[in-house]
């Protein structure tokens, strides 16, 4: 009988893990798995392969303290249902939930932690059950080294595993034309800094060119105000969430990724899998893993606009630099396949 692997997650909305369950799942159900995504929001922005059981609650649940229990009684019984052979959990309040779930059932569960573990903010109960049910888990998978050292020195867990997140399948290169457009992909929220980088475009020369963000959050009125402010609603733009976030990467002259913190940025591994010149904050953690400055991409220290500013007009100017970086870029595809991510993760749960 085939494995039966469960993933649990919050959402399918638009968010890097969401983007790479969708993925995971997507090719462990074409190599004969058998696949459940449990949900708590009835979302779902990403494909998902026929035959695979997307799972969720008949009852709206708030991120709250107060649902916690009813959250766990949910996972605890759909668990009990459905009787995974493995479970995958995703995002770090989540992890701690479904192990209270699981306390008195026997079930081979790992979890995935996937943002720079020294910028979260936990409350007081969640640093408490992080502490006591992480080390109860099989094993840990986090995205990068700094993570990984992290979880040692907490001593959260013995059994972890790097993995970085896999590339969907790109069939497009990056197209060396004249579109003048700047892109930066993700949330509209705090982390990603979008107001940043308005600042620093408005500042340089920009007669033909455009800026726009791909992606929605709480912070897109009070970004569109900003654009209006500066009076630059002619050279900004707001796409909100898109489904071609490939093609329109494809037909950028320049990704820029203005981060303040990530885990491992999937719209910076993806822009670079394109081939799109790239240039980002050296944020922690993910786009030093990413970058080699000078080489395929400029990697700027945080908060340096000085530095910011003069690479990117730098990359506006320089056709043949965007070129270089752009085939200098592309050897990432064969860095982070499914396959190879996969193979990695199977391995480490079904060693």
């Amino acid at each position: 009988m085939n494995k039966h692997i469960c993933f649990i997650i919050p959402s399918l909305s638009a968010g890097g893990a969401e983007r790479v369950v969708s993925i995971l799942a997507n090719h462990f159900a074409s190599t004969n798995y058998r696949i459940s995504i449990v949900c708590l929001k009835n979302e779902v922005v990403y494909k998902i392969e026929k035959g695979i059981d997307i799972i969720f609650p008949g009852f709206k649940i708030p991120r709250n303290l107060s649902t916690l229990l009813k959250v766990a009684f949910y996972y605890r019984k759909t668990i009990q249902r459905i009787k995974p052979d493995v479970i995958l959990s995703f995002l770090e309040y989540y992890n701690e939930i479904a192990m209270l779930s699981l306390i008195g059932i026997k079930k081979k569960i790992y979890l995935f932690d996937r943002n720079n573990p020294y910028l979260k903010e936990q409350n007081f109960l969640q640093t408490i059950l992080r502490k006591y049910l992480y080390p109860k888990a099989n094993g840990v998978v986090v995205q990068t080294q700094i993570a990984c050292d992290y979880i040692k020195q907490k001593k959260l867990s013995t059994e972890i595993l790097v993995l970085p997140n896999p590339i969907s399948d790109i069939k497009v290169d990056w197209i060396s034309g004249t579109n003048k457009i700047i892109t930066c992909v993700g949330r509209l929220e705090e982390q990603k800094n979008q107001k940043y980088l308005i600042k620093l475009f408005s500042e340089l020369p920009n007669n033909e060119w455009k800026l726009q963000f791909v992606g929605d959050g709480s912070l897109r009125n009070e970004l569109e105000k900003y654009v209006k402010f500066m009076k630059m609603e002619d050279k900004v733009n707001f796409l909100g969430i898109q489904k071609d976030v490939k093609d329109i990467l494809s037909k950028s002259t320049i990704f820029a990724f203005p981060s303040l913190w990530e885990g491992f940025p999937n719209a910076l591994l993806e822009a670079m899998a394109i081939g799109v010149p790239c240039i980002s904050n050296n944020c922690p953690t993910g786009p030093a893993e990413i970058i080699q400055d000078g080489f395929n991409g400029f990697l700027i220290e945080i908060d340096n606009e000085e530095d910011f500013k003069n690479k990117l007009l730098l990359l506006m100017t320089n056709i043949e630099l965007r070129k270089e970086f752009s085939k200098n870029s592309k050897n990432i595809r064969s860095l982070y396949t499914v396959n190879g991510i996969s193979a990695k993760l199977l391995w480490f749960i079904f060693k």
